[in-house]
């Protein structure tokens, strides 16, 4: 239980209230034509469904901004959210759930970090989406996409053609009947945090899907290891989405690409070996497999695909283009610059 948190009884949720600094600009050029604010407050209402890794960074940035309310939408409490700044909704991801808790908080906009394989997916993001159309005002959808190079690579990885794909055409079909919701679709390709060790970030282990081991000193690299390779930070990624909602309603493209660093897994071990003076990285040059058998290895070889056929590298000229219109003024970092700040600062 959360101590000082107080209950809000809902028809379908319950209701709990309880230094990498950097991009300082703001947007005070682009015109304010978002959507109108529903809180009974001066501040905008934000939420955001699924407590996962990704959204921790989200959620300091919006604390940094005191122009917003922060509402984590989630079946279960989370200990790291049990912030001052957040108060937590519990649901089911059903679609009067969700739209209860729309409607009560006021929302203008809902980001996920929904993240499942399976059928969970599609049934969250479709509820999102259809409380979102009949929500009195949160009218802007984030999805949990978070992948690569939908341009050139919208198959990859594999295992998301039944998942993300669905979702996909389900938002350009809403998009195409004049729906009321924008939604946009963000990439970055690979977060690199996963350089930096595990204490000193949100995120947790992929296992070997991750292509080096920085404790073992292993790396199994899909591919040739010289193929293209995108990388972002986790904060980031987060302080673009922060951008996003300064963004004039019905200005989103449909698909937003960031990038922080491009390079090959080559390169990359140069870089790791050089910043944390291994004595040698194990390489094994992993060829793509496909063994319906044996699932882990099966969405293994879905991610070595993703790796190797320069899918997680996003479009650079899309990449620089939206980079001056919807981010001027945000840095993003480099691999070697994040893991310098890892060791400086103990936490990216």
């Amino acid at each position: 239980m959360y101590c000082g948190c107080k209950y809000i009884s809902g028809s379908a949720s319950t209701s709990l209230n309880p230094e990498l600094q950097g991009d300082s600009e703001s947007l005070g050029s682009v015109r304010s034509e978002v959507l109108p604010m529903a809180s009974t407050s001066n501040k905008q209402v934000v939420a955001i469904a699924g407590a996962g890794d990704t959204a921790k960074y989200l959620v300091e940035e919006l604390e940094k901004d005191s122009n917003y309310d922060i509402h984590l939408i989630s079946r279960a409490e989370r200990p790291w959210f049990n912030r001052p700044s957040i108060s937590l909704h519990l649901t089911d991801y059903s679609e009067s759930s969700l739209l209860s808790i729309l409607n009560t908080t006021g929302a203008t906009i809902l980001f996920s970090f929904i993240h499942s394989n399976d059928h969970f997916y599609n049934d969250t993001h479709l509820a999102m989406l259809a409380a979102c159309a009949n929500s009195m005002a949160c009218k802007r959808l984030v999805p949990s996409e978070y992948g690569g190079d939908l341009v050139n690579h919208a198959d990859k990885p594999r295992m998301y053609i039944p998942t993300h794909g669905k979702i996909r055409r389900a938002l350009r079909e809403h998009k195409a009947k004049g729906g009321p919701v924008e939604w946009t679709l963000v990439n970055q390709g690979w977060f690199m945090d996963y350089f930096v060790p595990l204490e000193k970030r949100y995120f947790k282990s992929l296992g070997p899907v991750w292509p080096l081991d920085t404790d073992a000193w292993e790396a199994h690299l899909p591919g040739t290891g010289e193929e293209q390779i995108g990388w972002t930070a986790g904060r980031d990624v987060a302080r673009a989405l922060l951008r996003l909602i300064q963004v004039p309603y019905r200005e989103w493209p449909e698909e937003v690409y960031l990038q922080g660093d491009v390079g090959t897994w080559h390169q990359a071990l140069t870089w790791a070996e050089e910043f944390y003076a291994a004595s040698q990285v194990y390489q094994d040059i992993v060829e793509y497999h496909d063994d319906p058998d044996n699932v882990p290895k099966l969405l293994k070889a879905y991610m070595d695909e993703w790796n190797f056929s320069g899918a997680s590298a996003n479009p650079r000229e899309i990449v620089e283009e939206q980079r001056e219109q919807l981010f001027p003024g945000l840095l993003f970092h480099t691999v070697k610059e994040i893991m310098e700040i890892g060791k400086r600062t103990g936490h990216i």
